[in-house]
């Protein structure tokens, strides 16, 4: 609760975000201070002291033409509407608007912990009670329908860095926007391939640990993640995010791509041999990867590593590429394998040193910055 109430007033104090309302504080909303905020919440939690999941952090995003039609006044009836909606009626939260991107959203914080110590459910609520809110609110208020608004011009985007930094920008909207683009952008043929591309934008897709109900479900929750691949932050579930990426979804993309993937694949290789070939010292064959825009992304779990040609939006498994690589009688690249090299081979001890360099963090690359300043040229020109 700390965290989501802190990330807010953070913003409030940056002059990026206003707390426009406060249901069920015993206070005006100028006269809270952030210990009274939190102490409204805490005596709820104490309640339930076992669970752990005791906040709620939803975000409303609407379209940037509506920008100038959503009052406070009108923003906070909504926000009311749809609390009542998905069963938070009866809960004190906190309502903000965010004034940091060009779209007009809401951050709500909350509770799901009753009076009684009872939990609300919160089980696959996006689907089962946000969606419809969601539909009935549209309606109601003449808003832009997601469905529709998604055929409409995007909304204008800053420059960002490649990889997403948790906290300085809201995670509900970096992991969207960077979630819509791998889709969209890259042939990925496998769950493992998605992950490998998001890996680079400091996100991961997460199926739940093995038995969990999440698993069981096929659920699909997507986490913001540190330089070592380790989760951070609040995840995001896939049924909340535009498109719908559930784990269904992304196993049908898989499907769809492999048929147009080879081409895009067999570029790939030839581009990695054509530099392999070349001979040089370990740290100029890394640099000519990376000018190549080719990066690599190593999977601590599986030990398999994945080359993506951020080019030509591509992305496989490296031993796929030496197996490709034979097939096409070119020389066998050691540091393709996931075999531990041949201490005694000064080519496996040379390879790996390239994967090495390879596989270090490449925050300098701001190819996704790139395609969004593309992407606004190609859109002023309409």
């Amino acid at each position: 609760m700390n965290d989501a109430l802190a990330y807010n007033e953070n913003k409030v104090s940056k002059g990026q975000a206003r707390l426009i309302m406060a249901y069920r504080f015993a206070a005006n909303v100028e006269e809270l201070s952030f210990g009274e905020k939190l102490r409204r919440f805490t005596l709820l939690n104490d309640r339930a002291p076992n669970i752990s999941n005791n906040t709620a952090h939803i975000f409303l995003s609407f379209h940037s033409n509506e920008k100038s039609l959503l009052t406070d006044e009108r923003l906070a009836s909504i926000a009311q509407s749809y609390m009542e909606q998905i069963g938070f009626g009866g809960q004190p939260y906190l309502v903000y608007t965010h004034t940091d991107t060009a779209n007009p959203h809401l951050h709500i914080v909350t509770t799901p912990i009753l009076v009684t110590g009872r939990t609300i459910n919160c089980h696959n609520i996006g689907k089962r009670l946000s969606a419809p809110a969601r539909k009935q609110i549209e309606a109601a208020f003449h808003l832009i329908p997601a469905e529709k608004s998604r055929q409409l011009a995007p909304e204008e985007l800053k420059p960002l860095n490649f990889r997403y930094q948790y906290g300085k920008t809201p995670t509900m909207q970096e992991i969207s926007k960077r979630v819509r683009y791998v889709l969209s952008a890259y042939r990925f043929t496998s769950l493992q391939e998605f992950n490998a591309v998001l890996r680079i934008h400091g996100i991961m897709a997460f199926t739940g640990n093995h038995g969990s109900r999440q698993a069981l479900a096929g659920g699909l929750t997507y986490h913001a993640i540190d330089e070592s691949g380790c989760k951070i932050g609040v995840p995001v579930a896939a049924s909340n995010i535009a498109t719908s990426p559930t784990l269904p979804h992304i196993l049908k993309q898989c499907a769809k791509n492999a048929v147009t993937a080879s081409r895009r694949n067999q570029r790939l290789v030839s581009k990695i041999n054509e530099i392999l070939d070349t001979h040089r010292p370990p740290q100029e064959i890394a640099a000519a990867f990376r000018a190549a825009k080719i990066y690599a992304v190593s999977d601590s779990k599986t030990a398999e590593t994945f080359f993506i040609d951020g080019q030509n939006n591509a992305v496989i498994p490296a031993t796929n590429i030496a197996t490709q690589s034979n097939r096409e009688n070119k020389p066998h690249h050691r540091f393709l394998d996931h075999r531990l090299p041949d201490q005694s081979s000064t080519t496996a001890t040379l390879t790996y040193t390239i994967l090495d360099e390879l596989l270090r963090p490449t925050a300098t690359v701001d190819q996704y910055a790139q395609f969004q300043k593309k992407k606004k040229k190609r859109q002023k020109g309409r």
